[in-house]
């Protein structure tokens, strides 16, 4: 039993906050809307969760279940670039540095919102698309459930489960990359017009602000 023995680290204590922050996140979801939460943790039945909750009003992500799930998920994708930046490089152990990361985090998120939201209806693609981002939307925030139960469980225990965890860790990134491209091929099947757009959107709009963070951050600690 010693290898339970609680990991503590009295340099990264505030890590907690972090996670008692996405603990409230998680019972606000439930306290929001009961049903939907329910619905969303029931990831073997996603089909009938988009098919209940895909309407108007969830396609708006300014709503309350959406925005905290959405502060929930870029908390914990801050908790997870925070552990493979710890693994790989050198350990960030000071709270005011992981809190600029944090806030640069959100800072791209937000703004890769609003600037997919922007090109999307300039070129009257929004009403199209809403039920697929929707869908992506949806996959993204039941990984990050499950993502954040490994990255608990890796910082509060000892690196006995590490081997564990990081099978655990690459199966769920494999059913979120699954995932991902499903929906992606699904916009293609039904709209093949969309290829070029789709291109420039995974491009621009996925796949760039991630670089920029990188070369933002984790360059400079090579």
């Amino acid at each position: 039993m010693g290898e339970l023995i609680y990991n503590t680290n009295i340099h990264q204590d505030w890590i907690s906050l972090i996670f008692l922050f996405n603990l409230i996140l998680f019972v606000m979801l439930n306290y929001i809307n009961h049903e939907r939460f329910v619905d969303i943790l029931r990831i073997f039945s996603s089909s009938l969760y988009i098919g209940k909750h895909a309407n108007d009003h969830n396609y708006n992500y300014l709503e309350r279940f959406n925005f905290v799930s959405f502060l929930f998920m870029a908390n914990t994708m801050g908790l997870f670039l925070l552990s493979i930046n710890n693994y790989i490089f050198n350990p960030i152990i000071n709270g005011i540095e992981f809190y600029c990361y944090l806030a640069v985090l959100f800072s791209i998120i937000t703004i890769r919102f609003f600037i997919n939201q922007f090109i999307l209806r300039s070129l009257k693609l929004i009403k199209i698309l809403n039920i697929f981002l929707f869908k992506s939307f949806t996959k993204n925030t039941q990984t990050s459930f499950f993502l954040l139960i490994l990255l608990f469980i890796n910082h509060y225990t000892k690196d006995t489960y590490f081997l564990l965890l990081s099978v655990s860790l690459i199966i769920i990134l494999g059913l979120w990359l699954f995932n991902q491209l499903k929906i992606i091929l699904s916009i293609i099947k039904l709209q093949p017009g969309y290829l070029f757009y789709l291109i420039f959107y995974l491009c621009n709009i996925k796949i760039a602000p991630w670089m920029w963070l990188y070369i933002l951050f984790l360059e400079t600690r090579l």
